[in-house]
């Protein structure tokens, strides 16, 4: 008794087990923040109404990024606008006298690592003639399905006249469908590096729901071959920027089939890797996207996209 209160004993059992629980819990948190490297890149997604994207950047987000788990990066500001573009939403309908080239593709057109300003779509807005200007719809984790699916959802209202299309390895992948959804897990999963950790797991398919086999090539060339089709339909122009054509000939040739032009980017990435890639990320730095635009420039201008025609 304590007090003239008597404690029951299966209570002051229950309140030992809680007590263990708690502190277990905060030794393992505790363990999990010195191990575990967390990340706030999930931040920048909502859940997308559309099933084909699954996922959208998410309107307003605003935060410092650096990077991801396993691979950090010197802080950079990521600022989503009401649009949902890491860029400013441009003027609807497109003002007389300007054309549009707009940059799709994952986390390297999306910038990741770099302040939007540097990215090199928008570093491409420097580059072009009088009249034009750019717009980012890069989404990091995208695979080709969800970018050309993202291209007909958000590009097409914005009249292109220049669709750049940049391939990357993530195309190859299933869809992406990570995001914070608002919900008292995602709030855990921010917040705790001990959820983050379970939540990364399960996500990795080391948990019980790994994800169904994917045909990545076959994805990829049915998407490439929409691209296509939306092109001679809408009446904009696309080029594709590849990263080692090599190792994607199907792709090369489906694109030949379809008289799409692409073009190399290895080029712009010859010199001094560490300078123009993030160590142990492998994500262009600011250096890196200058000399990506740049040759993207005179890849656009010498296969005549870039013509006094177009202006």
């Amino acid at each position: 008794m304590l007090g003239g209160l008597r404690i029951c004993p299966w209570a002051a059992r229950l309140g030992l087990v809680l007590g263990a629980t708690v502190v277990t819990l905060a030794v393992l948190e505790l363990v999990a923040r010195a191990f575990v490297p967390m990340s706030t890149h999930h931040l920048m997604f909502a859940s997308s109404a559309d099933p084909e994207l699954g996922l959208t950047l998410r309107p307003g987000a605003d935060f410092t990024f650096e990077g991801s788990p396993n691979a950090p990066l010197p802080p950079s500001r990521v600022h989503i606008s009401a649009g949902g573009l890491r860029d400013r939403d441009p003027v609807q309908p497109k003002p007389n006298g300007t054309r549009r080239l707009v940059c799709v593709g994952d986390s390297t057109t999306f910038g990741w690592g770099v302040e939007a300003e540097q990215a090199f779509c928008q570093r491409l807005g420097g580059l072009l003639p009088a009249g034009w200007e750019t717009v980012n719809l890069g989404v990091p984790g995208y695979n080709a399905t969800q970018e050309v699916r993202r291209l007909e959802v958000h590009g097409l209202p914005l009249s292109p006249d220049i669709v750049l299309f940049l391939f990357d390895d993530n195309d190859l992948e299933p869809a992406h469908a990570e995001a914070n959804d608002g919900s008292w897990l995602a709030w855990l999963v921010d917040h705790s590096a001990l959820a983050h950790w379970v939540h990364a797991r399960l996500a990795s398919g080391e948990g019980p729901e790994a994800a169904p086999e994917h045909d990545g090539l076959a994805a990829v060339l049915a998407a490439y071959s929409r691209l296509a089709q939306l092109a001679a339909t809408h009446g904009f122009r696309v080029m594709v920027f590849l990263p080692a054509p090599d190792d994607q000939r199907a792709l090369t040739e489906r694109l030949d089939t379809l008289g799409v032009p692409w073009a190399s980017i290895r080029a712009a990435f010859d010199g001094p890797i560490e300078q123009l890639t993030f160590p142990g990320d492998g994500h262009p730095t600011a250096e890196g996207h200058r000399r990506l635009a740049e040759l993207m420039a005179r890849k656009l201008t010498a296969r005549g996209l870039l013509t006094p025609r177009l202006r």
